[in-house]
């Protein structure tokens, strides 16, 4: 079980190069110089809010989160998805998705187009729920779909706070540093062959 933004899908600050002007975002490649960024790891503010936040500064429609992603990540398959992430989710017996705002984020039309997306099963969009990650009760609507118990289960995720959750209801965890995909992939395929 994967999350997409991060670990499939690239994080938009890899995609940064598609605004001008280039705005200075750094986020994990560099979190000391991005107060928001370290109050969203402080837990003191969710994901969604501090792109909320970044899209406010750069966009001013009616929905200025919605007008971010669409320049930076709503692209084609080859320039937003991280291909040996997807070579290997192909090659996974049941893999599954849990995204907090897939849906919050991308037009339905960008969605439809990820031939990625269909290799889930289940892909759990929580979007319009009431919880999003790292609650527990995402995890454990997770488990219900798989119909797995949780120690058959890996869960793969870019935001710490989010594996807390997931461990919360015994799901073993990996974190994927977004800065190292190649070693976070070789971390996954360890932790599948174990």
């Amino acid at each position: 079980m994967v999350d997409l933004g991060g670990v499939v899908i690239r994080t938009p600050f890899e995609m940064l190069h598609k605004l001008d002007p280039f705005p200075n975002w750094t986020g994990p490649f560099a979190p000391e110089r991005d107060q928001l960024w370290q109050t969203l790891q402080g837990g003191e503010i969710t994901e969604r809010e501090y792109w909320q936040a970044r899209a406010g500064e750069y966009f001013d429609g009616d929905d200025p989160l919605r007008d971010l992603f669409r320049a930076v990540l709503d692209h084609p398959e080859e320039e937003a998805i991280r291909p040996e992430m997807a070579a290997l989710l192909r090659s996974v017996d049941q893999p599954g998705a849990i995204t907090n705002d897939l849906a919050r984020f991308h037009s339905q039309e960008w969605i439809d187009g990820l031939s990625i997306l269909r290799v889930f099963d289940p892909l759990i969009d929580l979007s319009h729920e009431k919880y999003l990650k790292p609650d527990p009760r995402a995890f454990e609507l997770a488990l219900l779909q798989l119909a797995l118990p949780a120690a058959e289960v890996l869960f793969v995720d870019d935001q710490p706070h989010n594996l807390e959750g997931a461990a919360a209801v015994g799901i073993p965890t990996v974190w994927f540093d977004v800065t190292d995909p190649a070693g976070s992939i070789t971390t996954v395929k360890a932790a599948l062959d174990a």
